[in-house]
């Protein structure tokens, strides 16, 4: 099962933590979507449940 593990609001970020997770050889979806607040475009970043705190742990060690 996949599960969402962090909302990039630019292409750019979302980019640079598909990146960390290739590194790191865990599996990762992007799903692009419209914020209805803001009209822009977001993405919103899906990893294996399995590989859930692994996630976790890069995305507060790169400090995003």
């Amino acid at each position: 099962m996949w599960t969402a593990v962090f909302i990039a609001q630019d292409e750019e970020t979302s980019s640079k933590i598909h990146k960390i997770f290739d590194e790191a050889q865990i599996l990762v979806k992007i799903k692009p979507f419209i914020n209805e607040e803001t009209n822009k475009k977001c993405f919103e970043i899906f990893v294996p449940f399995s590989e859930l705190n692994e996630a976790l742990e890069l995305i507060i060690d790169v400090q995003i």
